[in-house]
This record gives C-alpha cells, sequence and structure tokens, in this order.
C-alpha cells in the first residue's frame, strides 16, 4: 500500500473551502490519500455537511470546547485507500466517557487508560488537555497517523500560564506516543506543533539568539535525538513544578496562515509484511527493555542543508511576501519495531539517537536519509521513480503535439484542430 500524506495549517476551514470553490475541489487538488489540517476554528455546532462530506472521503473532527472560532483539527482519509480502523477525538479518551460520568469519579478512573492514573493525571486535567480540539487520531493498520495542533504562545501577559499548558499538553501527548510505539506500531506525528526546532527554521535567527533550551524545544529535540527511554520514576512523574521559559518567538499559528506541507515521501506498507498485530510482541519486548523508538523529522531528513523554508508567516504585517516565517508545522515518524536487531543479511541502521541526530544537525543526505524509517525511505524512492516516469511521458506528449504542429504548418492537416486533438490526447 502506498500513503500520501498532507499536513496544512488553513487558518480557518471554511475560508480555505470557499476559496477552492468546495471542499471536494481543495482535497484533490492536494493529491493526497490522508490530509491532516488545523486550525479549522470550529465548534461541533459550527460543522455543516459542505466542511466534511465529499464524494470519496472520510472526515474526522476534533471541536474545541471553549471559545468560537479557535483551534480545531480535522483529518480525511481518502475512502479506497484509507479509511480507518479506528478513529479518535482527542488523545486521552476523556471525551468518549460515557454521559453522566463526572472526569473525576471512580467511573472515570476505571474507563480511562492506566497510563493517565500512573502519570498522576485525573481526568478533570485531561478533559482541559482533549478540551481546546487539538488532536485527532486516526489508526489506519500500516501506520497510525497524530494530528496535532500544538498549544501556541501569543501574548506577553499569559505567557507563563500558557507555557505550562504546552508542555503538560505534550507530555501527556508523548505518554500516548510511547504507548502507540511499545505495541510495535508505526507512527507519523504531523501537524502544527508550534514548535521550531532549529536556528535554521527561524528566520534570522541564530545559534546565539536561538533558545534551543526553551522547554517546548529541549522537548522536541529529546524526543527526536532519544535512544532510550528514561526510568518509569522520570517519565511518570508530574510533581515536580514546571520552570517556565520566554515567548514562542516562532509560533503563534492563531494569526498565521501556513502553506500546505507535504512530507516529501508517501509512505508503504507491503501486502507480505507482517500485520501490526504480530508485531505488538516486537515492540513490545523493545519498550520493556526500557528502549524508546526517536521520532525523526522527515524534511530534514531529506533536506538537511534546506535553508528558509517556512511555514508560518505573520500575515498581519506581510511577512509572507519576503518568507520572513519559521518552520512550525512537521511531519515526524516512528517505528515501533525500529531498535531490534536487523534481520540476517541486512546491514543494521544507525542506532535511534545517532538516526535522530544525524537528521537533524546537518548531515550529508545520504546519511540523513538512512535515518528515516525504512518505509519512508523506500517510499522517497518510488516517488522519484514516478516522477521519472512522469517527466518522460510528458516528454513524449510534449513531442506528439510538436509533431502535429509541423504536420499542419506543411498543410498535412488543419491547423486549428491538430494541436487541439493532440492536447485532449494528453
Amino acid at each position: 500500500m502506498r500513503l500520501r500524506l498532507v499536513t496544512w495549517n488553513v487558518n480557518g476551514l471554511r475560508r480555505i473551502v470557499t476559496a477552492f470553490g468546495g471542499l471536494g475541489p481543495l482535497l484533490e487538488s492536494l493529491h493526497a490519500d490522508v490530509v491532516c489540517f488545523q486550525e479549522t476554528k470550529l465548534t461541533r455546532g459550527m460543522l455543516e455537511r459542505d466542511l466534511a462530506l465529499a464524494d470519496g472521503w472520510e472526515s474526522f473532527f476534533a471541536f474545541t470546547r471553549g471559545k468560537v472560532g479557535y483551534s480545531g483539527v480535522a483529518t480525511f482519509c481518502r475512502r479506497d485507500v484509507a479509511v480507518p480502523r479506528h478513529a479518535e477525538e482527542g488523545f486521552t479518551g476523556a471525551l468518549a466517557l460515557p454521559p453522566g460520568v463526572r472526569p473525576d469519579s471512580a467511573a472515570a478512573a476505571a474507563a480511562l487508560h492506566p497510563r493517565w492514573a500512573a502519570a498522576g493525571l485525573g481526568g478533570e486535567e485531561l478533559l482541559q488537555l482533549d478540551g481546546e480540539g487539538r488532536v485527532v487520531v486516526t489508526d489506519l493498520g500500516a501506520v497510525v497517523v497524530v494530528n496535532v495542533y500544538g498549544p501556541a504562545i501569543t501574548s506577553e501577559e499569559r505567557a507563563a500560564e500558557r507555557m505550562g499548558y504546552k508542555m503538560r499538553f505534550y507530555q501527556a501527548l508523548q505518554l500516548r506516543l510511547d504507548d502507540l510505539l511499545a505495541g510495535g506500531r508505526r507512527v507519523v506525528m504531523c501537524g502544527d506543533l508550534n514548535i521550531a526546532p532549529e536556528p535554521a527554521d527561524v528566520c534570522g535567527a541564530t545559534p546565539r539568539d536561538f533558545n534551543a533550551q526553551r522547554e517546548d524545544r529541549a522537548w522536541l529535540s529529546a524526543l527526536m535525538t532519544r535512544g532510550s527511554a528514561p526510568p518509569a520514576s522520570e517519565s511518570r512523574s508530574w510533581a515536580k513544578p514546571l520552570s517556565v521559559g520566554g515567548a514562542s518567538s516562532g509560533g503563534g499559528s492563531d494569526w498565521a496562515e501556513g502553506w500546505a506541507q507535504e512530507a516529501g515521501e508517501d509512505w508503504t506498507s507491503d501486502e507480505d509484511e507482517a500485520p501490526a498485530e504480530a508485531l505488538g510482541t516486537v515492540g513490545g519486548r523493545a519498550a520493556a527493555a526500557g528502549a524508546a523508538a526517536p521520532f525523526v523529522d522527515t524534511f530534514r531528513a531529506f533536506h538537511p542543508q534546506r535553508q528558509h523554508a517556512y511555514t508560518c508567516w505573520n500575515t498581519s504585517s506581510g511577512a509572507r511576501v519576503n518568507n520572513y516565517g519559521s518552520r512550525i508545522d512537521h511531519i515526524l515518524a516512528a517505528d515501533g519495531g525500529a531498535l531490534l536487531p536487523a534481520p540476517a543479511g541486512r546491514a543494521a541502521g544507525p542506532s535511534g539517537g545517532g538516526a535522530a541526530g544525524a537528521a537533524g544537525t546537518g548531515a550529508t543526505a545520504p546519511a540523513a536519509v538512512a535515518a528515516c524509517p525504512s518505509w519512508v525511505v523506500a517510499a522517497r524512492r518510488q516517488r522519484w521513480q514516478r516522477w521519472q516516469r512522469l517527466r518522460i511521458a510528458r516528454s513524449a506528449v510534449a513531442a506528439a503535439a510538436r509533431a502535429v504542429e509541423a504536420a499542419a504548418a506543411a498543410g498535412a492537416g488543419d491547423p486549428a484542430q491538430g494541436p487541439a486533438t493532440a492536447a485532449s490526447g494528453s
């Protein structure tokens, strides 16, 4: 199975649907199998047919329970390729509690996954984490796609408060991601994370003035460079107060309009691969040994030296015209079985920590590509081959059109009809 995924902070779904003349034309224009939108700015009561239903597509939404015109994500899956076996609004399970069950009741604790109690998270806080409509999880069988709109920090006055929420959100999300990886699953986390990982991802930033130790950046860096998980006592400890850094310098896509960002590759799954259920034992052994697969920044893996590649601009100041922006939208991939020994006859790839480090520090292209999970690299090659075939086909069509024009000029055909016939045939 081949799968192409696109993520885009649309800064208002209705606005962008109107601009494209309908939801169907919008989705088809992206040439994707899975489309992840962030910042839909929809509540459940605002959702209408023209924003949710398109021929050949299934849609899954997460809505804010707070203020109107804020947050929200949506995942659209092409019906003949990527119908999920399971889809979930939010990532904690708190939104799915039975009606009438209080979040902090014993019944809620019994219904929620024990990971949350082990982390010291009660139902009320889980509802707060999921209540802003920031995550949709879709299990496609071959891969689990986690569509994320990360919290932004847009106000100096509330910087400390929002950074605290942002870190609680991401630390809790990591628990869910690690559980998926422990089950041997392939995981793609994509969307507007509102985190620029490196100086190269913020226009005008230098290593001297770029605060790489800011809490959210440090968290993302650790996620992409880890080779083993911290002891359970550390990873599950929530009692220690969060230290708070400055306001985000690259985020704030509540006021910014992002451009559609694709992974730069598709994802493939061979038909004869072991099913996800069988991989569960594999990933489980790795997790039991204290290992945690790193997430790879797929853009940097394939474009380690790329500069001025931004996804977010302050539209109120016209910054997009001069490309004065930041790269805060990402497609990150991790493989729950990646830390197992390589099969006989196949060379082992780089270690988890080294692989992610190469992808994020300007390694040469071959080494960086090797850092990606194998199912991303293989698809990259296939995509290149498709583009080669398309280029050859286009050259053949162009040559045929020139031949028709030449024949028409020589009186062998109608000059007005020749090129049109060739065009329609192409």
